[in-house]
């Protein structure tokens, strides 16, 4: 049990390293990637489908924001899977990188153990993208001249804001996810583990 963020970062420096506050890294890495890709592509899509961006009212620009959950779900489920894994202190144990917790869960609990928490994934990136993408429109809009393009601050100020609302709507779906995810019983060797690979 840690008292505070000093003591488990203490605590995980000297027993198992100053790597072991990157562990599972990999996995939000890649992840991080595809996601934006696959965010900013589904709302370009869903914006087009609207009519166009430009021609979006903040209500419309929500809805798009909010379609870009559902394909961002199917990616990140897995990936967040893995990461949890990684990273939580009565899991991390059994594997040897993001490639020996892949093995490892394929082989003992089938391929559809992946996508355990998926539900709440969703749950968490469909408002989670309503409320990014609606919140940094109405701020850059709000500190841009009408007819003039939105300036660095405004840039910046709504994507603050964006990023602000975003963790402050999603983050109860995602501490029931990340639990879905880390405590459901691993099946595991005795005595060892899966080891084998990154």
């Amino acid at each position: 049990e840690y008292r505070s963020f000093m003591h488990c970062f203490n605590v995980m420096v000297k027993n198992e390293g100053v790597s072991s506050l990157f562990r599972g890294i990999a996995a939000p890495l890649c992840g991080a990637m595809l996601e934006n890709s696959i965010m900013f592509w589904s709302y370009g899509a869903a914006a087009r489908t609207m009519g166009g961006k430009e021609n979006l009212s903040t209500a419309g620009i929500t809805v798009c924001g909010a379609v870009t959950g559902f394909p961002i779900s199917l990616w990140l489920t897995p990936v967040e899977y893995l990461k949890c894994r990684l990273q939580a202190a009565h899991t991390a144990h059994l594997y040897d990188g993001i490639w020996g917790c892949l093995v490892h869960t394929i082989k003992h609990e089938g391929i559809g153990a992946l996508f355990r928490g998926g539900t709440a994934t969703l749950m968490r990136e469909v408002p989670g993208g309503a409320v990014y993408f609606g919140a940094y429109e109405v701020i850059s809009r709000a500190l841009t001249p009408e007819g003039k393009k939105a300036s660095t601050v405004a840039v910046i100020a709504g994507g603050g804001m964006a990023g602000l609302s975003y963790w402050c709507a999603i983050m109860p779906f995602d501490v029931i996810k990340s639990r879905m995810q880390t405590t459901v019983e691993v099946a595991a060797e005795a005595g060892g583990a899966a080891r084998s690979g990154m």
